[in-house]
C-alpha cells in the first residue's frame, strides 16, 4: 500500500524529494514495524556454535558499585536506540506516521520510496531519510523485509494467542490431544509446564497442575515446614492445579486454573499474602482479596498479579515504591493494593530487588520502585516512582515492539518484535550483554542477537530463547549458570549452550537456570549447593552443563 502524503525523517532530503515526484494514494501505518512473539521452529537445533576463549579476568567491578553509563545515545553512528539497519523501526518504535524529531514533513510532491524499496508496510530507510509504507491486516505483522506476513505462521506458533504492537491473535490449539499449548508451542502432557527459580530454590508445574519444589527450605520457599534443603523434587499436596509459578529470592508464589493466586516462603514483609506478624508461611497460602488473575511476578519483598481486566495489584514491602500504588513508605501491604496504570492493558509483570515492571499489550514497558544502578531503565533520574514510568530507549523516546520481558535482581531484559534484545540496569557482571561491564540506564541493544523469542534474567546472568529453540547466556559464570561446559569469570556477550535445543521455557535464579523442552523435560545448571539444580545432590562444585531434573 502506498502513502497518501511522505512524512520524512532527515531534513537533507526533504527538498531533494519533493522537487521530483509524487507519492502514490494509500494508507499510512501508525504502528511499529516488524515482529511479533513468536515460537521456536518445529524442529529444535541445538545451539552447536564453539565457545569463544574465556574473557579476560580484569579486577572485578563489583555488583554494588554504580557505574556511570558515558556511552552518547549516537555512539558509533548509529541512532539513539542503537538502530543502524534499513528497517529503523527494528525496536519497535510505533512514530506517528513518520513524524519527525524536528516536525518536519514533506508537504505536495515526494517521491515514491516505498515503491522504489519494494516495502508495502513498516519505515525504510533512503539517502538518510526515513518513510512509513504502510499498514497490514489485522492478521498479519511486518517483517524486517518490510512485507505483510501472517502472524501465526510468521511465528512459528502453533496454539494459544499472540500479543503483539496492540494486536491479539489467536493461533488455535494443539492437534494432539496429549499436549498442552506452551508460550504457543505444543509440548507433550505428562512433563513439566512452567519452571521458576529463586535465589537457592527451584519450582515447577508439571502438565497435570502438580507443583514441585527443591533446593533451599530455610524459610520454608520450598512449601513445607519439613527441613530440608532438598536434592529432588518434592510434590506440594495442598497445590494440584497449578498452571504457573514464580519464584525470587526466599519466596514462591502460583497461579491455579480457577485463577486464584497461592504463595508462600518468607513473609516478613507480607510478600507471601499471609499478615506480616507470620514471618514463614509454610504451605500454600490464597491471596486475598484477589480473583481472576492471568499472571504472578515476585520480587524480592514484594509479589504481584496481573487481572483479567489488564490491571495489576501487588503486596508486600512498599518501603521503595515497588507497589506501584503512589506509596514510598517503610511498611508493608498484607493485601493487594492497586498499581496506578492509565492504560490498565498490562499483559506480564516481573519483580526484582525492590522493583517491579511490566508489559502492556501495546508492546511498551513500565518500571516502578526503587531506581538504583539504572534498573528502572529511565535514564539518569535519582528518585524512585511509586508508580508506573515508562522505559526509554534514548532520551525521549520510550521502547517498543517488546514481546517478553524478565527482571533480575537489578537488571532487566526485554525481547523485541524484530528478534532482538535490550537490557537495562546492572552491568557489572556483563549481563547486560553489550560486551561491557557498565551500569545502563536505558534499554541497550544486546550484542550479536537475532530471532530472540524468550528472555530470563537472575542475580548476574541473563538468557534467551531463539525462536529456533536454542539458548545462549551470558554474564557471570564463576558458578557455571550459563551451561556452557567451563567455569569461567564472565561472558560479555552471548555464548550458545552446545547442542541443546528445543526449549520453550527458561528461568534464571540467582545462580542456576533452568529450562524446559517440547517433550516436558525440564534441565538446571549452575550452583548447587543447595540442591537448587534438582539433580539428586548437593555440592559446592557446580553444575556447567544442563542436568536433567528427575524425583
Amino acid at each position: 500500500m502506498m502513502l497518501s502524503r511522505c512524512r520524512i525523517l532527515g531534513s537533507s532530503l526533504i527538498a531533494l524529494l519533493c522537487l521530483t515526484v509524487g507519492c502514490a494514494q494509500g494508507n499510512v501505518d501508525d504502528e511499529g514495524d516488524d515482529g511479533l512473539r513468536s515460537s521456536p521452529s518445529t524442529e529444535p537445533k541445538a545451539g552447536d556454535a564453539s565457545l569463544p576463549p574465556p574473557p579476560d579476568t580484569s579486577p572485578d567491578e563489583s555488583e554494588d558499585t554504580e557505574i556511570r553509563d558515558t556511552t552518547p545515545p549516537d555512539a558509533a553512528g548509529r541512532d539513539a536506540d542503537g538502530t543502524s539497519t534499513r528497517d529503523v523501526a527494528s525496536d519497535g518504535d510505533s512514530s506517528r506516521d513518520g513524524e519527525t524529531d524536528a516536525g518536519d514533513t514533506c508537504e505536495g510532491r515526494c517521491g515514491d520510496v516505498c515503491q522504489q524499496q519494494q516495502a508495502s508496510c513498516g519505515r525504510v530507510t533512503f539517502d538518510g531519510g526515513t518513510v512509513q509504507c504502510g499498514s497490514c491486516p489485522s492478521d498479519q505483522y511486518c517483517n524486517r523485509q518490510n512485507t505483510c506476513t501472517d502472524i501465526c505462521q510468521g511465528s512459528n506458533a502453533q496454539c494459544g494467542e499472540v500479543f503483539w504492537g496492540g494486536k491479539r491473535e489467536s493461533c488455535g490449539t494443539c492437534a494432539d490431544n496429549n499436549a498442552s499449548c506452551l508460550y504457543n508451542r505444543c509440548v507433550q502432557d505428562g512433563g513439566y509446564r512452567a519452571v521458576a527459580a529463586g535465589a537457592r530454590h527451584t519450582c515447577a508445574v508439571r502438565s497435570n497442575g502438580q507443583v514441585e519444589c527443591w533446593g533451599s527450605n530455610d524459610t520454608q520457599q520450598v512449601g513445607t515446614s519439613d527441613g530440608g534443603p532438598f536434592v529432588s523434587p518434592i510434590e506440594i499436596d495442598s497445590l494440584s492445579n497449578a498452571v504457573d509459578v514464580s519464584a525470587n529470592f526466599n519466596h514462591t508464589c502460583a497461579m491455579t486454573r480457577d485463577n486464584e493466586v497461592y504463595c508462600w516462603g518468607l513473609n516478613e514483609f507480607a510478600q507471601s499474602g499471609a499478615d506480616a506478624d507470620t514471618q514463614e508461611v509454610g504451605e500454600p497460602n490464597r491471596v486475598t482479596p484477589l480473583e481472576d488473575a492471568r499472571d504472578t511476578a515476585t520480587g524480592s519483598g514484594h509479589s504481584c498479579a496481573v487481572l483479567q481486566t489488564g490491571g495489576a495489584r501487588c503486596w508486600g514491602e512498599e518501603q521503595f515504591g515497588q507497589l506501584g500504588n503512589g506509596e514510598s513508605r517503610p511498611r508493608v501491604q498484607d493485601a493487594p493494593v492497586t498499581v496506578q496504570n492509565a492504560s490498565n492493558d498490562f499483559v506480564g509483570l516481573s519483580g526484582g530487588d525492590a522493583h517491579t515492571c511490566g508489559l502492556g499489550e501495546s508492546g511498551e514497558v513500565w518500571c516502578w520502585g526503587n531506581s538504583s544502578k539504572g534498573k528502572l531503565g529511565r535514564g539518569v533520574r535519582p528518585a524512585s516512582p511509586a508508580q508506573p514510568e515508562r522505559v526509554m530507549s534514548s532520551p525521549g523516546r520510550s521502547l517498543q515492539g517488546v514481546v517478553d520481558l524478565s527482571v533480575g535482581s537489578n537488571h532487566a531484559c526485554a525481547a523485541l518484535q524484530a528478534g532482538d534484545l535490550r537490557c537495562w540496569g546492572n552491568g557489572g557482571e556483563g549481563q547486560i550483554g553489550d560486551d561491557g561491564r557498565s551500569n545502563r540506564f536505558f534499554a541497550t541493544e544486546v550484542s550479536n542477537v537475532s530471532e530472540a523469542w524468550h528472555v530470563a534474567t537472575g542475580k548476574g546472568h541473563s538468557c534467551m530463547i531463539r525462536r529456533d529453540g536454542s539458548v545462549a547466556c551470558w554474564g557471570d559464570n564463576r558458578h557455571g549458570q550459563l551451561g556452557i561446559g567451563q567455569p569461567a569469570d564472565r561472558y560479555e556477550t552471548p555464548v550458545d549452550i552446545p547442542n541443546f535445543g528445543g526449549i520453550v521455557d527458561i528461568a534464571a535464579g540467582h545462580a542456576h537456570t533452568c529450562a524446559i523442552n517440547r517433550q516436558g523435560e525440564l534441565y538446571c545448571w549452575g550452583r548447587n549447593d543447595s540442591g537448587q539444580v534438582g539433580n539428586g545432590s548437593k555440592s559446592s562444585t557446580p553444575v556447567t552443563t544442563p542436568a536433567e531434573v528427575r524425583p
